[in-house]
């Protein structure tokens, strides 16, 4: 899976029917309408994700102007050679980001450039994979990125992202738990005792006491943090940690 070329596209209602021997990935970025697959049609707007076959003709047209981003393929992993593929960028345009990267990197020919940007685009394409195979709520989707970036805050709850939902509870809940597997206090308390893991796991904090890895985690209270933790992992954070050292070959540990 190698890029044969990369870029981004201005047009005024019209992209002509085309065709060429790669896959393109293509992200439109502004306007809306509908793209043309060999007979099928597909509507467009921004963020629309295509992943358009090898060897089948394809254009877009809208009522007005429209930009897209596109980066074409020899090949894809796991796609059907006739199967056209169509996804959504998530609220934070992972995607478009990713794909302006290699945009940029790929025009300025920076060191290792080819070798660079292929890894981006393997890394890119299982994002879009990932975040596509079960469809999330947009509402549970930025709940969930809200829960990642404060779980580390003591003194962040789940009330103060639940403030910013349209859902009733129940409803909420239900597809929150659909979404993730978990209810939210369950799926922030797995985000700070897995942060906390890996805290333990880091040589170079071998020094930090579990009330200091506790407090890092998101819990106020040490002997809170260890019910939890032992619930969540079946040892106490202590022998977690104990065992962690070991595996590090020191010993250096304070409570």
């Amino acid at each position: 899976m190698n890029i044969t070329l990369v870029g981004i596209g201005s047009y005024t209602k019209e992209h002509h029917s085309h065709i060429h021997s790669e896959w393109e990935i293509i992200l439109n970025i502004e306007g809306d309408g509908t793209m043309i697959i060999g007979s099928q049609e597909y509507p467009f707007s921004p963020g629309t994700i295509v992943c358009c076959p090898s060897n089948i003709t394809h254009s877009k047209i809208a009522n007005q102007h429209f930009r897209d981003i596109f980066i074409r393929v020899n090949d894809l992993p796991d796609a059907n050679a006739k199967n056209v593929l169509v996804f959504s960028d998530n609220q934070e345009k992972t995607i478009e980001n990713l794909m302006l990267m290699i945009l940029r990197i790929t025009n300025r020919m920076e060191h290792n450039y080819r070798y660079i940007t292929n890894l981006m685009f393997e890394a890119m394409y299982q994002i879009i994979l990932n975040m596509n195979s079960k469809s999330i709520n947009k509402e549970v989707e930025m709940y969930i990125n809200e829960l990642v970036l404060n779980f580390s805050n003591p003194e962040y709850q789940i009330a103060d992202a639940a403030k910013k939902t349209t859902l009733s509870d129940n409803h909420f809940r239900r597809l929150f738990k659909d979404a993730t597997g978990a209810t939210p206090t369950a799926y922030l308390a797995d985000l700070r005792i897995n942060y906390a893991k890996r805290l333990m796991n880091q040589k170079s904090d071998h020094k930090m006491s579990i009330s200091e890895i506790a407090f890092l985690s998101g819990f106020y209270d040490q002997h809170y943090f260890s019910r939890v933790f032992k619930s969540k992992v079946g040892v106490s954070p202590r022998e977690f940690y104990n065992s962690c050292l070991n595996k590090l070959g020191t010993s250096a540990m304070r409570f």
